[in-house]
């Protein structure tokens, strides 16, 4: 029976695994993006820090920019999940 249902649910396990860790990798970014711009870095700079190119870290930016207080699970929604 628990092979069975490994058989059956690890290609959805495995795919859901994937998908935490890449909402995991995105929070870190937008966690590192916004501590530099409260440092006052712009965005040419932090694109060199955090090894992104600039067309990719854009929308995080700016959406940190539009709402300054808002936390990294907002800024995750507005961008990832267009909320």
């Amino acid at each position: 029976m628990c092979q069975a249902f490994w058989e059956l649910y690890a290609p959805e396990i495995e795919a859901e695994k994937r998908a935490s860790e890449e909402r995991g990798e995105c929070r870190t970014l937008i966690s590192q993006i916004i501590k530099k711009i409260q440092r006052g870095k712009d965005i040419l700079s932090i694109a060199d820090a955090v090894e992104e190119p600039v067309e990719m870290i854009r929308p995080i930016y700016e959406s940190v920019l539009a709402a300054p207080d808002a936390d990294v699970g907002q800024i995750y929604e507005k961008v990832y999940l267009k909320g």
